[in-house]
């Protein structure tokens, strides 16, 4: 999994080994984590900050017992090149703790 795109996207200072340490501190500091991410709008890149976020919270097996999702279907849809359907990304996200959330990109006129 390659770190070096979402590092260059994102506005979070210090990107190195110690992220999961500093994610695992707080939820707000996880929650605005993926929301900046989001913001950016890769995929991917989403991908790879929820997976940080889930090493945070606990790891895959940890998040396994908590949403029913087998372990191998974890570690797939948080690859790069994973390719998780919604409600699996909704139950991976409550497991860690977090939520989507829909907000207006532009004014439409």
């Amino acid at each position: 999994m390659s770190n070096v795109e979402v590092k260059n996207k994102t506005k979070w200072p210090g990107w190195n080994e110690d992220l999961v340490g500093r994610l695992k501190k707080s939820q707000k500091l996880r929650e605005h984590f993926m929301n900046d991410i989001l913001e950016e709008g890769n995929f991917k890149d989403f991908l790879t900050a929820l997976r940080f976020v889930v090493e945070a919270t606990g790891g895959v097996g940890k998040l396994s017992q908590k949403t029913g999702l087998g372990r191998q279907a974890l570690y797939r849809s948080l690859t790069e090149q994973g390719n998780p359907g919604i409600a699996t990304v909704e139950r991976i996200l409550e497991g860690v703790g977090l939520k989507l959330g829909v907000h207006q990109a532009n004014k439409v006129s």
